[in-house]
């Protein structure tokens, strides 16, 4: 990413670039010092919440879905998308988004609060569908599946959350355990 001249970018002699967008990085650069990346392996990040079918807004502004992240990891090169192994997305940036375990996280369709239901600043956005009716999403990073989930309804207007009680990789692995949110967002 560095021009090397007017026609070549490169780094001939100095410290390549910190790679970004092909295949699952290995640095970030964190406090302007560039570090591994601490990778997320099964169990650390859990799906634990989707909207598929907003009423507030159309599904092209408010469709999001929710990251629970159990163990401290950088997101860096987490893929993501609707069948496993077919990423549609991936977190990507030279610095390291390093998130502290206990917190969660939200990718959206849109970014304007205006207009996505009143999300505030999301970690990231996604540009397909989820599904109202069936649907299904996945995590993975590199050739790993990290996490997947599937459903076969959404409620209209309403998210839906993972029982606090089966916030795993497996517990979220049965669609009974997702019920509608109840409490208004925002």
């Amino acid at each position: 990413t560095t021009m090397f001249s007017a026609d070549i970018v490169g780094t001939p002699g100095a410290r390549n670039d910190v790679c970004v967008g092909s295949g699952v990085p290995s640095t970030c650069v964190q406090d302007g010092s560039e570090r591994d990346v601490v990778a997320p392996g099964l169990g650390d990040l859990v799906l634990s919440e989707f909207h598929a079918d907003p009423s507030a807004v159309g599904d092209d502004d408010g469709e999001w879905f929710e990251i629970y992240v159990g163990k401290t990891v950088d997101l860096n090169g987490v893929s993501f998308g609707k069948v496993a192994g077919e990423p549609l997305g991936t977190i990507n940036g030279s610095e390291c988004i390093s998130i502290t375990a206990g917190s969660y996280v939200v990718l959206a369709r849109g970014d304007d609060p205006a207009t996505n239901g009143g999300l505030e600043s999301p970690l990231g956005l996604f540009d397909f569908s989820l599904g109202n009716s069936t649907g299904s999403l996945f995590l993975g990073y590199g050739d790993d599946v990290l996490d997947e989930i599937a459903w076969t309804g959404s409620d209209p207007g309403a998210a839906s959350s993972l029982d606090p009680d089966f916030v795993t990789a497996e517990g979220n692995d049965d669609p009974t355990h997702f019920c509608a949110a109840i409490a208004p967002y925002g």
